[in-house]
C-alpha cells in the first residue's frame, strides 16, 4: 500500500478547501488541530507553507500514515500515543485496533528494539545516565501547578492502596539516604508549623493508618492515634 499517496492526497484535500480556525460562538465553527506536513520531528518547520488545519479524524489518521512512512522517527510515536491519551481523544473515536496499535508502537513492531534484549551492563548504565541528567533538575512553579490540578478530585482505588502499601512492607532508607534528608531539611521552616489539621483530614488520616496496619502489623507512623473507647 503506498501510505505516502494516501498521506498526500489527505493533506492537498484539506489544503484545497482553505480551512480557517473560527471562534467557538460562530454558527459556522468546525473543530480544527493544526498539523505540520513535515513533522517537526522530521526535520520540519513552522512555515505556513508546512501548516494545515485537518479535523480531529484526519488529524489522527494522518499520523497513522505517518508511522508507516517514518517507522524509524520515536518522536512520531509519541505524538500519536498523546493523541489517544490527551485532551485531543475527547474528539475522537477510538477502536480496539487503535489501542492495540498504541501498545505496538512502543512494545511491538514499531519499536526499533523490538525483540531485541539489553544486557545487564547496558540497563545500569542507561539507569546511571538517567540519574546523572535528574540530578539538580527542580521543577518549575508553573509545572507544579498544572501537576496539582491534574490531580485534583483523583482517588486511588482500594486495590491500588493495597498494592502500594504491600510494595512499602519491609523497605526503609538507608543511613546514607537518611543523612541526605535530614541535611537537606536541616534550618528549614516546615510548611504546616502553626497551622491545625482540619478534622475531616485528620479522620481520613487515622484511616489510612489504620487500613495500612491491618496489611501489616508491623507499620509504623509518627502520628499517634488515640483509641476509641468505643470500639
Amino acid at each position: 500500500m503506498n501510505y505516502q499517496k494516501i498521506y498526500e492526497n489527505l493533506i492537498n484535500n484539506a489544503k484545497s478547501q482553505n480551512r480557517v480556525k473560527l471562534k467557538k460562538d460562530n454558527p459556522d465553527y468546525v473543530y480544527y488541530e493544526k498539523h505540520h506536513i513535515l513533522p517537526r520531528c522530521a526535520h520540519g518547520d513552522e512555515h505556513k507553507d508546512n501548516l494545515v488545519l485537518l479535523t480531529a479524524k484526519e488529524h489522527f489518521l494522518a499520523h497513522k500514515l505517518l508511522i508507516k512512512i517514518y517507522p524509524e522517527i520515536r518522536g512520531l510515536r509519541l505524538a500519536i500515543h498523546r493523541m489517544m491519551h490527551g485532551i485531543q481523544k475527547e474528539h475522537l473515536i477510538l477502536s480496539s485496533r487503535d489501542y492495540e496499535l498504541s501498545k505496538e508502537l512502543f512494545r511491538g513492531k514499531y519499536n526499533p528494539r523490538f525483540g531485541k534484549k539489553q544486557s545487564k551492563e547496558t540497563k545500569l548504565k542507561i539507569g546511571n545516565a538517567n540519574k546523572i541528567a535528574l540530578m539538580g533538575n527542580k521543577l518549575s512553579e508553573e509545572t507544579k501547578k498544572k501537576i496539582s490540578e491534574g490531580n485534583k478530585g483523583k482517588k486511588r482505588s482500594a486495590k491500588a492502596k493495597e498494592r502500594y502499601s504491600k510494595a512499602k512492607i519491609g523497605k526503609r532508607h538507608s543511613d546514607e539516604s537518611i543523612k541526605k534528608i535530614s541535611e537537606s531539611n536541616r534550618g528549614q521552616i516546615p510548611w504546616n508549623k502553626g497551622m491545625k489539621m482540619p478534622e475531616e483530614f485528620s479522620n481520613k488520616t487515622k484511616k489510612g493508618i489504620k487500613e495500612k496496619r491491618n496489611l501489616n502489623p508491623k507499620y509504623t507512623n509518627r502520628f499517634k492515634i488515640k483509641k476509641d473507647p468505643n470500639n
